[in-house]
């Protein structure tokens, strides 16, 4: 990953080391306070805190965010959530991918017990 973030400040176009989730974070504006923890933490640099007008906003780059989540669980006011992004690829599902291989390991034990 830091290579990959490397070389986004370098404006290396196109270094993708790490494969989005098939998510983006959606951040709801009513119920952001703009505390800044979803920047401070976010590993990917997609948000931002800048000021317009003499007021605080949440920027955020659906480009650089890859749906990892990390934002999501640490948003004090909960204003932010995941939502399916077909622009991100295949949803990369885990708890699907762990139930599939304890299928797949059952049929193969039945098959060698008989």
């Amino acid at each position: 990953m830091e290579v990959e973030l490397l070389s986004r400040r370098k404006g290396i176009k196109g270094l993708k080391l790490t494969a989005p989730s098939g998510y983006s974070a959606v951040v709801d504006s009513a119920k952001c306070t703009r505390c800044g923890k979803c920047v401070q933490i976010c590993p990917y640099k997609a948000m931002q805190i800048i000021e317009r007008d003499g007021e605080k906003q949440l920027e955020q780059s659906i480009d650089l965010c890859m749906g990892c989540g990390v934002c999501v669980d640490c948003c004090p006011s909960g204003a932010i959530s995941l939502k399916v992004d077909p622009d991100k690829g295949e949803i990369f599902d885990v708890d699907a991918i762990l139930q599939l291989s304890r299928m797949q390991a059952a049929a193969t034990s039945r098959r060698a017990s008989q």
